[in-house]
């Protein structure tokens, strides 16, 4: 019975994300000539019983993210602007979170050093589209008393402008040796 319920989330997830790609992902559009509306972005971490959405709406400075130790985590990264989406980034530390994703173009993963990694997508401004989606695991391993940022940013074309709209968050996460995954409000 216990196996049938696991097997029943793991194709629920599956669809939700297969849904997700096919409503946000690569729908092209036009740059308005003003954009005044920031983009939107989320972040959906789930796995042994922990499920949440994370976005542009959440205040930031009121919550930690708690995850027990050695425990795997599913991960979907969105981002979505209607006047075009111009960039997604996401930075984390390796050591702490072994992130896992299947990164191919325009995604890219670039090592600032051993202790900050940066997972990104960049859009096109000749060919704009109206989001974009990523999809992978991580590990969480031990971190030290201050905890491991996750942050997160993302920005449009400002439309015709110089001026970007830009949006973002870090999540401050605890990983912790019997810890129950959990959002914990100050």
């Amino acid at each position: 019975m216990n196996t049938c319920k696991k097997n029943f989330k793991n194709l629920l997830q599956h669809i939700t994300t297969i849904f997700l790609i096919l409503t946000i992902v690569s729908c092209e559009t036009e740059i308005p000539e003003t954009d005044n509306v920031s983009p939107n972005f989320s972040i959906r971490i789930s796995g042994n019983g922990f499920d949440h959405t994370f976005d542009q709406d959440d205040d930031f400075d009121n919550f930690q993210l708690l995850l027990r130790e050695d425990d795997e985590y599913n991960f979907v990264l969105t981002g979505s602007d209607a006047g075009g989406l111009q960039k997604l980034e996401m930075v984390f530390q390796p050591v702490f979170l072994e992130f896992s994703a299947i990164i191919t173009s325009p995604w890219q993963r670039t090592q600032f050093s051993t202790l900050s990694d940066l997972i990104s997508w960049t859009g096109e401004q000749s060919a704009p589209v109206t989001g974009t989606i990523l999809h992978g695991s991580f590990i969480a391993k031990g971190n030290p008393i201050g905890g491991t940022p996750i942050s997160i940013s993302v920005r449009d074309y400002g439309g015709n402008s110089i001026f970007q709209n830009i949006s973002g968050g870090t999540i401050d996460t605890f990983v912790r040796e019997g810890a129950q995954a959990e959002v914990i409000s100050h």
